[in-house]
């Protein structure tokens, strides 16, 4: 019998939302289809707690399963001191670039000043626009715009998009913030935004480069998330006299935020909105019906890199250096990445970390 009254509270649960609840829901995200569907599990969940016995969706979001708990993530923190911070993060630029080490006189293959752009017409607040050009692999270009405050702060902010959609539109309304705000910024793509590349293989023959995966072919693939930001940096900091440079990246930018800040000391404080967690909490547990989607794409848990440096290692080095601060965004009820409350596992001992290496 109560397994009827559950069913039932779902059904109408999700009936509800279709008649009536659309413009609620749609607050809660965009994909209202989603929306319907996580609020009506969340629910169903919360009605089922007084059971004896529990299927595992109250772990998705509200609760840790004891399995996550049974880690001791301070232990898997390979950095004791400002040293191994050094070790660490060469290790993660030498698995980047190949063992060419950071590049740090690289600049844009081409740098375009004031710029007309029509997907930013209309801007407030903006006063001029550069664009700035960084290709690794022939075909394969980075284009980014750098947005000058009509009435500058003196603090630039990279800010990267993530896989649903390039920055000069998806990103529009973080851009217009900011530069109202008085920040100069520089949009980024993830890479392949600016087209796909058919190359030629010896021994194997054409192949289109047309997913993330598909970079490993090319050799360093971690590298073209990284190069344009880094040529970007170098020359900002050449021709303009910033106070700060700050970094906020969404989702896969914010993959790409987390990874770049562990490396380069230049990036003051940084904000990564729903981009990562440690691997253990990647996958839910056998006993639970739900399967993980925060696997992700190949650079989530590409091997190399994450044996240079872990996630946990990486939070560190992005917070540690005089005035340097991390700052992690994960939604509860994200319906793509990260949600829940997994990350009350970590924090405490990634904060516990910084505070011991004395600054940051």
């Amino acid at each position: 019998m109560r397994k009827r009254t559950g069913l039932l509270l779902f059904v109408v649960l999700a009936t509800g939302g279709f008649l009536g609840g659309e413009v609620l829901l749609k607050k809660y995200r965009p994909d209202w289809h989603e929306a319907i569907r996580d609020r009506a599990r969340i629910l169903e969940a919360q009605y089922w707690t007084a059971k004896p016995w529990k299927d595992g969706s109250e772990y998705k979001y509200d609760a840790v399963h004891p399995w996550y708990l049974a880690y001791k993530p301070a232990e898997l923190i390979r950095i004791g001191s400002a040293e191994d911070a050094k070790v660490r993060r060469e290790k993660l630029i030498d698995v980047i670039w190949g063992g060419a080490g950071f590049p740090a006189t690289d600049l844009p293959g081409k740098v375009e000043l004031g710029v007309k752009v029509p997907e930013l017409a209309g801007m407030p607040a903006l006063a001029a626009v550069d664009r700035y050009t960084s290709v690794r692999a022939p075909g394969l270009p980075s284009i980014m715009l750098h947005l000058h405050a009509a009435k500058p702060n003196g603090r630039l902010v990279l800010y990267l998009q993530g896989h649903g959609g390039n920055y000069r539109n998806k990103g529009r309304p973080v851009l217009s913030a900011l530069v109202a705000a008085g920040y100069d910024v520089i949009g980024i793509d993830m890479p392949l935004y600016s087209g796909n590349l058919q190359v030629d293989l010896p021994g194997i023959g054409p192949l289109w480069v047309s997913s993330h995966g598909d970079l490993e072919w090319l050799g360093d693939p971690i590298a073209y998330f990284m190069q344009p930001v880094a040529e970007a940096v170098n020359y900002v900091t050449q021709k303009h006299d910033y106070k700060d440079i700050f970094m906020l990246g969404f989702s896969g930018g914010g993959w790409t935020t987390t990874v770049y800040s562990a490396i380069d000391p230049r990036i003051r404080k940084s904000y990564e909105v729903a981009g990562t967690a440690p691997i253990y909490l990647r996958r839910y547990p056998r006993d639970t019906y739900e399967r993980s989607t925060n696997w992700g794409d190949f650079e989530q848990h590409w091997p190399p890199l994450l044996k240079a440096a872990s996630y946990l290692e990486m939070y560190v080095l992005a917070a540690h250096g005089p005035g340097r601060r991390f700052t992690q965004v994960l939604n509860k009820y994200d319906s793509c990445c990260f949600a829940g409350i997994g990350w009350t596992t970590y924090e405490p001992a990634v904060k516990a970390r910084v505070d011991t290496l004395g600054a940051g």
